[in-house]
């Protein structure tokens, strides 16, 4: 936040932040002001919040991406822990994209557990991210990432439209309202 750099340490040297937290039927107002350590020690009496940054602005497709080639070419084996999203979540996927999943979920392979591979099962079977459009890729991520999402979070999408057909967008946006109120 505000980090100075030689174009620009002096506009930001005032630099202010000031916000208003609901807590209840409290109101709360707070105020952050620049200082030299700014990200580093963290501020007394700050309200805690969990805090998510999904960055679905990929465009490249998964294939191309670092490391999940590897993972695409080499894997023979799912291991780890599978996230699967639940009957609600794959309903509202289905919705947003406008086609018909059977199932939804994340599995770990035997080249890297850690770098989760989503899978969605339509009519014809089921395909991995490597050959998901896009918009679904993205929108599969996120799904994983919002069925469990605690509540009072705040969630920041970088560009939510990636990617998606104007009518997904629409659905998703409000999607998303509705989640909003819901958590």
């Amino acid at each position: 936040m505000f980090v100075s750099t030689r174009w620009d340490a002096t506009g930001l040297q005032n630099a202010i932040i000031e916000y208003k937290v609901r807590k209840g039927n409290e109101d709360i107002n707070l105020r952050w002001k620049k200082t030299n350590d700014w990200e580093f020690t963290p501020k007394q009496g700050k309200p805690e919040r969990n805090v998510f940054f999904l960055d679905i602005s990929r465009t490249l497709p998964l294939d191309a991406t670092a490391g999940y080639a590897k993972v695409a070419k080499l894997a023979s084996e799912e291991v780890g822990a599978v996230t699967e999203l639940t009957p609600e979540s794959l309903q509202n996927l289905s919705y947003i994209l406008g086609q018909q999943y059977g199932r939804a979920r994340f599995v770990g392979t035997d080249v890297d557990v850690d770098r989760k591979i989503g899978l969605l099962t339509k009519s014809y079977g089921e395909i991995s991210q490597f050959h998901q459009g896009a918009g679904e890729d993205s929108i599969l991520d996120t799904f994983k990432l919002l069925q469990d999402i605690p509540n009072q979070s705040l969630l920041v999408i970088d560009e939510v439209e990636n990617s998606l057909h104007p009518q997904a967008q629409r659905r998703f946006v409000r999607y998303l309202l509705k989640l909003s109120r819901v958590k």
